[in-house]
């Protein structure tokens, strides 16, 4: 694969309403959708999310929004994967998909998340995917006054990692870019998010989700090959007001890496 420009979106869950529409792609700049060619997807749990919301309830949330997406009954299987230490980005040789608890938080403060992309920019093909969370936001397991759910938050970001846009119009989908407090309403995908995912993989292997026994998993890894042929598409969920967390993954808003991402 031909090393490829860096690219960078942001696209935000908000907390307020709107009227109904349809789903959305996300798409390379020559027009290709993206796509896993594996029929398997595995997404895992970083340490920091682990210890900032205890690893049963931070499971559940993720095991949920997995199992969300199953009745679309098309695309690549997802499984639950290991607890990782590993630093988010693209890596070749190495696959981990992971969910990261951030703080100080380097994105624009209203995101709750953004879901971090990489593809093949000839062919559409996803090699990679992250989501990170926002250390800095009231986030919790379950419907809690003046707490977003995590489960929601997952839900919808599952769905860019599997080549989902917003859905702008949409008021009643997962994929609808706005979220309350206490809204549990994204943990349900509709029928709008499941025919998108069926214009993506409906001439590719179809598979169900379900979930892979949990073990741990030890290893390092680099931001550097990052760039290496692969383009980055950051997607994200919308932010209100602060509240710390333990043992998160910590970034420098001024790091060059973020820089790039946040400013291509």
């Amino acid at each position: 694969m031909r090393p490829a420009h860096i690219a960078a979106v942001l696209f935000s869950l908000l907390a307020t309403p709107a009227g109904a529409g349809a789903y959305s792609l996300k798409t390379t700049t020559g027009g290709e959708t993206l796509h896993w060619r594996t029929p398997r997807v595995e997404i895992s749990l970083h340490e920091s999310v682990v210890a900032r919301f205890g690893e049963e309830a931070a499971r559940t949330a993720l095991r949920e929004a997995i199992a969300a997406w199953s009745e679309a009954d098309v695309g690549p299987s997802l499984h639950l994967g290991p607890i990782i230490d590993v630093p988010p980005g693209f890596v070749r040789g190495r696959a981990s998909n992971g969910v990261y608890s951030i703080s100080p938080w380097p994105y624009e403060k209203k995101l709750l998340a953004v879901t971090i992309s990489s593809y093949d920019t000839r062919t559409g093909e996803l090699l990679d995917a992250d989501i990170l969370l926002n250390g800095d936001e009231p986030l919790v397991v379950g419907a809690k006054d003046d707490h977003y759910d995590l489960t929601a938050i997952l839900t919808h970001e599952i769905g860019h990692v599997l080549g989902l846009g917003e859905a702008e119009d949409a008021p009643t989908s997962t994929m609808y870019p706005r979220i309350a407090k206490s809204d549990l309403r994204a943990r349900t995908p509709s029928a709008d998010d499941f025919e998108g995912l069926r214009a993506i993989y409906a001439s590719r292997p179809d598979a169900h989700v379900e979930e892979t026994p949990a073990s741990r998993f030890r290893g390092f890894g680099s931001f550097a090959s990052f760039f290496a042929g692969c383009s980055v598409l950051l997607v994200g969920v919308r932010r209100a007001r602060a509240s710390g967390n333990a043992r998160p993954v910590r970034w420098s808003a001024r790091d060059p890496w973020d820089e790039v991402r946040l400013h291509s």
